[in-house]
């Protein structure tokens, strides 16, 4: 089962972090654990991490296990932090009336390696196979897909995340959290470095690193995705 955030409308509530926590992912949660009579296997790409082990810090009776793929924990090592902090008030302020478009989001992450996205255009004028093609584009439609970000939400992440760098608003029990736990790194990830991941290691008591060797859109989209994480990860999700 996969969670789809769907775009903020004006008919929608709106959600925060806290909202999104308890009311879509431990709500679903629950549902899952009745549905199917047991407890479910919990994983989150990227953000998706940060709420996926929110989530289980509050509710790990609802897990088997909780994945984090590419999940940032330590955010004083993130690319954006140094430009979310020097322009908090100014974000802030833009917070009150408008949603962060997905055409924002895509701008930020250009400027991360703007010679990159121009040579992966590039590319395409050196493609020869079928296979080779239906790779670059799968790439490519996984980095287009992008969508609005709730303001209410994006004010949370702004100050807990990057003001802060806490994840959540409570207090949350990593002592007591025994839930086994699979952290999966990109050695060569320019989005969500190595470094504000591998804290966790230090937090989690029954935890284990999963390096894959690719960047940070490709552990889920890249040639060798499949093999390095895909078989990987399922192989640990199925013996437990």
């Amino acid at each position: 089962y996969i969670i789809d955030w769907d775009e903020p409308n004006i008919d929608s509530e709106k959600i925060n972090l806290q909202s999104l926590i308890e009311d879509y992912i431990i709500y679903f949660s629950e549902f899952l654990n009745k549905e199917l009579n047991q407890q479910i296997h919990l994983l989150g790409y990227c953000m998706g991490g940060v709420f996926a082990l929110i989530s289980a810090l509050k509710q790990q009776e609802l897990y088997k296990s909780l994945s984090l793929v590419a999940t940032p924990y330590d955010f004083n090592e993130m690319p954006f932090t140094g430009m979310m902090k020097f322009y908090r008030a100014f974000n802030l302020e833009y917070l009150k009336t408008s949603n962060v478009s997905a055409e924002l989001i895509q701008s930020l992450f250009f400027m991360l390696d703007c010679k990159g996205v121009l040579s992966r255009i590039k590319n395409f004028a050196k493609v020869k196979t079928e296979e080779q093609m239906k790779r670059m584009v799968a790439l490519e439609d996984w980095l287009s897909d992008c969508i609005d970000v709730e303001n209410t939400m994006a004010a949370d992440i702004l100050n807990l995340w990057y003001g802060e760098n806490t994840i959540y608003h409570e207090e949350l029990d990593f002592k007591n959290f025994k839930l086994q736990t699979y952290l999966v790194t990109a050695s060569n990830d320019g989005i969500v470095p190595k470094k504000a991941s591998l804290p966790l290691l230090d937090k989690i008591e029954n935890i284990e690193h999963l390096p894959v060797r690719s960047g940070h859109i490709g552990i889920m989209a890249g040639r060798r995705s499949i093999d390095d994480f895909y078989k990987k990860i399922s192989n640990k999700l199925i013996n437990i």
